[in-house]
């Protein structure tokens, strides 16, 4: 299970060099981050889930600051890795973290206290891979988790608070439906993950559902989610060819620009990942130079619009309106 530990004030790690030019670093001790995680209504409070490779361990780390300091907050088991962590907007000392274990099995973990104590809510068979989680921003104590089989299929799972969860579409071993309990759900064509609503719902639960997966595009979101269509002519594909197998990672809205987002592009190599930006809605990109190489989390406050891109050395953050751009290589 999740252990969690006593505060422990964790700052860069030893020897460890300053950010270059406007980007900010000062850890947390695990470098290689796999999710960031802002607390809805408090941008100083910010999560991290980060391992480091040369020890196999992993934790959960809260900063109070901005990440400036951080706190272990909570300990993975030996050898697993926390791999995504939800926050309830509606109650956010409420919280879900998603670990795997070396034999490839997906376990999600609760805590109601902010993290002094966990429990674990959900083991997953070892042909499912868990690709999100997240919690409904209007309806309280209510989460979702999205996750695949080695088949390709993909079900969609929801608890209510805290309790069992039940399946609201699809099932292992097979395509997740068109229509299902008043769901919206579509493929976006070939090579595109699937996006869905949430049948009369707002958008935010969509756009949220899109951050998290990775997908080959962006889809183009003009009419609340109702309908989604890749970009046309975007010059995107073509960036993401210059590293192999590269995948869009997570997706981000400047909260004043709506026609700003930001993106981190992956692969199997982590030397590789990119950070990129499109000011006129994802037609073109362009990268942004980050002092080390981005590993897929990403998240702006949407009052502050710092923005947070977790790397091979740590989080860093970047004030926008500072942003650089280098052209595609």
């Amino acid at each position: 299970m999740l252990h969690a530990v006593a505060a422990l004030w964790l700052a860069a790690a030893p020897g460890r060099l300053p950010a270059p030019g406007p980007w900010q670093t000062s850890g947390p001790a695990y470098p290689q981050i796999e999710a960031i995680a802002l607390v809805p209504g408090d941008e100083s409070v910010v999560y991290a889930a980060a391992r480091d490779l040369e020890s196999s361990t992993s934790g959960l780390f809260r900063s109070e600051d901005g990440g400036l300091t951080w706190d272990l907050l909570a300990q993975a088991p030996f050898q697993a890795s926390v791999l995504r962590v939800a926050i309830d907007p509606t109650g956010s000392n409420r919280l879900l973290a998603l670990t795997r274990t070396p034999g490839a099995v997906d376990l999600l973990y609760r805590t109601e206290d902010g993290g002094i104590s966990w429990r674990q809510t959900k083991a997953f068979a070892a042909q499912a891979v868990v690709e999100t989680v997240f919690f409904d921003p209007i309806a309280a104590d209510t989460a979702y988790l999205l996750a695949g089989v080695s088949t390709g299929s993909e079900f969609l799972e929801r608890s209510d608070a805290g309790g069992a969860w039940n399946n609201l579409a699809g099932q292992p071993g097979r395509p997740l439906l068109e229509h299902h309990a008043g769901a919206d759900l579509r493929q976006t064509g070939p090579g595109y993950r699937s996006v869905f609503r949430l049948g009369g719902l707002r958008s935010e639960r969509l756009l949220h559902r899109v951050r998290h997966v990775a997908v080959r595009g962006v889809p183009d979101q003009r009419n609340g989610g109702g309908s989604w269509a890749p970009v046309a002519d975007s010059d995107l594909t073509e960036i993401l060819g210059t590293i192999s197998g590269g995948l869009i990672a997570r997706i981000a809205v400047d909260p004043l620009e709506a026609g700003t987002i930001f993106l981190t592009a992956v692969s199997a190599d982590p030397t590789d990942g990119l950070l990129l930006r499109s000011k006129d809605g994802g037609v073109h990109w362009t990268r942004v130079p980050v002092p080390e190489p981005p590993t897929g989390p990403l998240a702006i406050g949407p009052t502050s619009r710092v923005l947070f891109v977790g790397t091979v050395q740590g989080v860093f953050r970047l004030p926008l309106g500072r942003t650089q751009t280098l052209p595609p290589r």
